[in-house]
């Protein structure tokens, strides 16, 4: 699942077209210092990635 997510936000920032791009880089700092930071890992990280790509949309 989590797998599917980072796919799908990697495609998105391999657009150079895509606004939110510059904003999704300087965030994705703060998404792994989150991720290390939840107990059961991969589901925090499914979840900020997808809050994350709502955020782009």
């Amino acid at each position: 699942m989590g797998g599917a997510l980072v796919s799908e936000l990697h495609n998105k920032l391999s657009n150079p077209l895509h606004v939110g791009k510059v904003m999704a880089y300087a965030g994705l700092s703060k998404l792994s210092d989150i991720t290390r930071r939840v107990n059961g890992g991969a589901l925090g990280l499914s979840f900020e990635l997808k809050v994350l790509e709502i955020s782009l949309d």
